[in-house]
């Protein structure tokens, strides 16, 4: 029979110590992301602008509307774009502080609201965990360190957020989800995994499908922008390289996890996938959230394949932040599914 805790949504809890830890983690989560906050600033000590930001620095400072809608290596990133100009404009470029600062309040936002999300959906002791390696994610060190991703936690912490709204089930938390989607496809392309996967879940039973305009305002948006701005410097040929790359980026996400080599994080990760796979024959037809954060993975480590397939390095690092928080994602659902 399934655990009641498990069909609600409600976290599992064991007894005394289930509720002790119940009560308990959402402090323990509170002091470890004041302690990786710390430990990630004290990592970024001198560091400085880098790379792709000195693009903005030097071509997005007008604030004028074409600086909002031009692409970025083919991503649309007009939060980000408007983010650093408003910092040009208050705290200047004498400092990196102030936008480490802003990275490091996102990456702890964001694994707050999964720890949030999962609470609801899993057992607690899961949600507290995967909050913790979250927040201590240092093989995703280019998301933690370097200011300029913000492009990618915006996306996750809006996208997450999304998840949260849509769960309301409400006229505010519909509108709430739409503006949270629209606010990740505004920050990276990344937002197009989010937004995708919305439309799964939506389009995945009848009576979601009146509620399709959460995700038909942003994707319409998106797609206007990329007919008059847009450009992509993906290709299909670069598909054929799911072994070694999507294999690679799967592999170095769940060794993040494990602090394991690559190959035995490689295999972490296709026993995570067969469990998956095995969870969703055994419950199909599965619940929409369900189909959502599968769809999200999959797409994401699509794209990125489409778009750096010929790139073995490409799987390093910045990409492994958000392989991990859609893995566990689906790690979630699986377990709210088990029998």
């Amino acid at each position: 029979m399934r655990p009641a805790a498990l069909t609600t949504g409600t976290p599992a809890v064991d007894g005394a110590s289930g509720s002790a830890l119940t009560r308990r983690a959402g402090w323990i989560v509170g002091t470890v992301a004041v302690v990786a906050s710390a430990l990630i600033l004290r990592a970024a000590r001198g560091t400085n602008f880098f790379f792709d930001e000195w693009w903005f620095i030097t071509h997005r400072r007008d604030a004028s509307f074409d600086d909002f809608v031009r692409p970025h290596n083919g991503h649309l990133v007009a939060i980000p774009v408007a983010i650093y100009n408003a910092l040009f404009r208050t705290v200047g470029l004498r400092s990196y502080t102030p936008y480490l600062l802003l990275l490091v309040g996102l990456h702890v936002l964001t694994c707050v609201l999964l720890f949030v999300y999962l609470r609801r959906r899993a057992p607690v002791l899961y949600a507290l965990l995967a909050a913790v390696m979250m927040l201590l994610l240092g093989n995703a060190w280019q998301d933690l360190l370097w200011a300029f991703q913000i492009t990618y936690l915006l996306s996750a912490a809006a996208g997450v957020g999304a998840l949260l709204l849509l769960d309301r089930r409400d006229r505010v938390g519909d509108v709430g989800a739409m503006l949270a989607i629209t606010a990740s496809v505004l920050s990276g392309g990344l937002g197009l995994v989010f937004a995708g996967g919305a439309l799964v879940e939506l389009l995945w039973t009848r009576r979601d499908r009146r509620r399709l305009w959460i995700v038909a305002v942003p994707i319409a948006m998106y797609l206007v922008w990329y007919a008059t701005n847009g450009a992509s410097d993906g290709a299909f040929e670069n598909l054929t390289h799911f072994d070694p790359y999507t294999t690679t980026l799967a592999g170095h996400a769940a060794r993040s996890l494990l602090g394991t080599s690559l190959l035995v994080g490689k295999l972490i990760a296709l026993v995570f996938l067969i469990i998956v796979a095995v969870q969703v024959v055994r419950t199909w037809p599965i619940a929409g959230r369900f189909a959502n954060c599968i769809a999200m993975l999959v797409a994401y480590w699509l794209l990125l394949t489409y778009d750096r397939g010929n790139d073995i390095g490409g799987t390093e690092s910045r990409y492994v932040y958000l392989s991990v928080l859609l893995m566990l994602l689906v790690g979630g659902e699986v377990l709210r599914t088990w029998q």
